[in-house]
């Protein structure tokens, strides 16, 4: 693999983890407007995003729990979900919504140069 297809596969997975560490329902709509276009290099990574734009935000249940259950009802039940919550990351301190939202967009701005540099 290139290293720009090694880059991408890394903001691929660095934008989804960001995303399930403090993506509200309502921000997903607005983030998946800004990557309808993007053509994931990734098919897990695909599959995750999919899953997030499907999913209803219900209350006491987890963001993770809900991921799991919606990508096996998609035909994919062995997504490995540590690389989009990566064990010990519950216990940090999350941004706050305003610096998640900088973060996010900031990835898919830099997501989105490196692809268009890669073709």
């Amino acid at each position: 693999m290139t290293e720009s297809g090694v880059r991408l596969l890394s903001l691929e997975t660095r934008l989804l983890r960001e995303i399930c560490a403090s993506t509200t329902g309502a921000d997903l709509a607005r983030i998946a407007g800004q990557l309808h276009d993007y053509s994931w290099r990734n098919r897990d990574h695909q599959i995750v995003f999919e899953a997030l734009t499907r999913i209803k935000f219900v209350a006491g249940s987890s963001l993770r729990e809900q991921l799991a259950a919606e990508t096996t009802r998609m035909g994919f039940p062995d997504i490995d979900w540590d690389d989009y919550f990566p064990p010990g990351a519950a216990g940090k301190t999350l941004p706050d919504e305003n610096e998640s939202e900088q973060i996010v967009s900031a990835l898919i701005r830099e997501l989105k140069s490196a692809a268009a540099q890669s073709e």
